[in-house]
């Protein structure tokens, strides 16, 4: 198949009435003269192995190791289309590994659960607002406490999540290696207290976040 870029057309007047306005100087369109093709296929395998193990009555213990992965589609129209219309197989599917391991607890109304967990993954994409392609690769350690209490009517779930991430790899921008991902916080955590009676039930739903950047700091 084939694909059209966009073009910048100077002074267009987009509304027909006659007066070019501030925003009518430069028009995005579609650039219908240059045609490009697209001529790729892609493939992936995905996989989820997991496992539990009674250590006593109250306690057990479970592992998984997981790949998915997912086509990165039209955002590869954006970046890393050969002349040609190819596009190599590391580019054309962004790929997720990740393993997680931990413990579960439980006695009368309360259980604790903890997890450890290690994801990589890959990152092909076009950001609209400052217009940029990204090729980057992520790394993300962390753990995961999450908590149940319940006594006659009344519940109390909460969790709290630890990571700690950074960019990996970034082949457009190098100097981003090591950096934070945005919008990635150290801590998030998550507090529901709720109670029901015979003919009623209420609860609250509390979500908290530490601090996280903007930008790939």
């Amino acid at each position: 198949g084939s694909y059209n870029g966009t073009a910048i057309a100077q002074n267009l007047d987009v509304n027909g009435d006659g007066v070019i306005q501030p925003v009518e100087q430069r028009v995005a369109t579609v650039d219908t003269a240059n045609s490009r093709p697209v001529d790729y296929d892609w493939n992936y395998l995905s996989y989820s192995l997991g496992g539990n193990y009674l250590i006593t009555d109250d306690l057990g213990a479970f592992a998984r190791i997981s790949r998915g992965a997912r086509a990165n589609a039209d955002r590869l129209l954006f970046g890393v289309v050969r002349d040609d219309g190819s596009v190599s197989s590391e580019e054309g599917v962004n790929v997720v590994r990740q393993a997680e391991a931990g413990l579960k607890w439980r006695r009368d109304g309360l259980s604790l659960f903890a997890t450890a967990f290690s994801a990589r993954t890959q990152e092909q994409n076009f950001e609209i607002t400052s217009q940029r392609f990204f090729n980057r690769s992520y790394e993300a350690h962390g753990v995961e406490l999450e908590a149940s209490y319940r006594y006659e009517g009344f519940t109390l779930n909460g969790g709290l999540t630890w990571t700690d991430a950074e960019i990996s790899r970034d082949q457009i921008t190098p100097e981003n290696a090591g950096n934070v991902p945005r919008r990635q916080a150290d801590v998030v955590w998550q507090l529901t207290p709720s109670y029901r009676g015979d003919n009623y039930q209420f609860g609250v739903n509390l979500i908290g976040t530490t601090d996280a950047y903007t930008q790939d700091a």
